[in-house]
Order: C-alpha cells, then structure tokens, then sequence
C-alpha cells in the first residue's frame, strides 16, 4: 500500500513537472523575427497584461491579435531604424527607445 501511495505521489510529481514543462516551452515559441531580436509568446503576453482590463476584450478575436502584433513588429522596426541612423545617440532619445521596445 505505502508502495502505491509512493509511485503515485511520483506520477503525480511527473504529469505537473511535465505540464509546467509544456507551457514554459509555448511561451518560449518565436512569433517573429526580426534580424537578431525575436518576439516570443511570452513577450506578447506581456504586451497583453499590460493593456486594461477594459480592452481586453477586444483581443479575443484573432485579426485583433494580429494587429497587435504587427504593431509590436512595427516598433520594433522603428527603432531598429532609429538606432542604424544614429538618432539614439541622444540620452533623451535612447532612453525613449529603450523604453519603447521593452513596452512594445
């Protein structure tokens, strides 16, 4: 009995091991690339949590979702631009930057 109440606690420790497991690597999936900077799961679920509670609402829908993304891609690209042109040599600026690509 005690042997069953073992392997069982084990199997039990294994299937959440296993499913913590799965939803780490899906939120490591690459959405897209751009050059060397990727945008993962995890990145536009933050992008999500970071909207209203209000709004969320309007990202159930998948043409919502691709929207966002391609704003997120979008900034992205601008300041990768910004930054091969050589207008993020101003502190002001590359602060903005920065704080553009993390927020997306």
């Amino acid at each position: 009995m005690k042997a069953r109440l073992i392997i069982y606690f084990l199997a039990v420790f294994i299937s959440l091991l296993f499913n913590s497991l799965l939803a780490e690597d899906k939120l490591q999936k690459v959405l897209v690339t751009i050059g060397d900077e990727k945008i993962t799961k995890a990145d536009f679920e933050k992008r999500i949590k970071l909207i209203s509670p209000q709004h969320h609402n309007m990202l159930k829908s998948k043409k919502a979702q691709e929207d966002m993304l391609n704003r997120m891609v979008q900034t992205m690209l601008l300041a990768k631009e910004a930054r091969s042109i050589g207008i993020d040599k101003e502190e002001e600026v590359a602060l903005r930057i920065e704080d553009m690509v993390n927020n997306f």
